[in-house]
């Protein structure tokens, strides 16, 4: 038995090391050459003393930019009860929030006559989720998706109230159902 093992292991390595379609390549098939630190003349640690990885770029965070709200959806007690369109002001600029690097985040909305109004407020971000001040209301969202071009949160209703009118101006949403209320709100770039 140990003796066809033996041969079977063999015969593994043996098929690994021979299957690559270039001869000039590894054993698994990649031409990359590993360079190891120095000059190649056993000098130097290769990287002029610094720590490897202190050069490399942070990972951009895609939440900076300027959002425009696209949807909200309104969910409570499993039942659905908005699922509308964001009402931008017809014949205005769209609203919009941005996050600044710099930790501020600036919300415009405009009104029936297309008058911007701004507010500035900072936000922090922990993992998944997102806080911020928007319209005296401080909110706590779950960063559902976060991609280029697409930013969905999604929070307790309570925390919207006195975004309710706002967000969803023709919707008939009793307040003692916000509490139990699910809030999505969809943004794009």
């Amino acid at each position: 038995m140990k003796k066809i093992l033996m041969s079977l292991s063999i015969f593994v390595f043996l098929l690994m090391g021979s299957c690559s379609s270039d001869d000039n390549s590894g054993m698994f098939g990649d031409d990359k050459k590993t360079e190891l630190p120095g000059d190649g003349n056993g000098n130097g640690d290769g990287n002029g003393g610094e720590v490897p990885g202190d050069n490399e770029e942070e990972e951009p965070n895609l939440l900076i930019g300027k959002w425009k709200p696209s949807n909200v959806k309104v969910t409570a007690m499993g039942n659905e009860m908005a699922n509308l369109p964001y009402p931008h002001k017809a014949g205005c600029d769209e609203d919009f929030l941005v996050f600044a690097k710099t930790m501020d985040a600036t919300f415009t909305s405009h009104d029936d006559a297309c008058k911007a109004t701004s507010q500035t407020e900072k936000w922090s971000q922990d993992k998944d989720m997102l806080k911020f001040n928007l319209l005296g209301s401080n909110i706590e969202v779950k960063v559902i998706e976060n991609t280029a071009t697409t930013l969905v949160v999604s929070g307790n209703g309570k925390q919207f109230e006195n975004l309710i009118p706002i967000f969803l101006p023709d919707a008939n949403i009793p307040p003692i159902l916000l509490a139990s209320a699910v809030i999505e709100l969809s943004l794009k770039k």
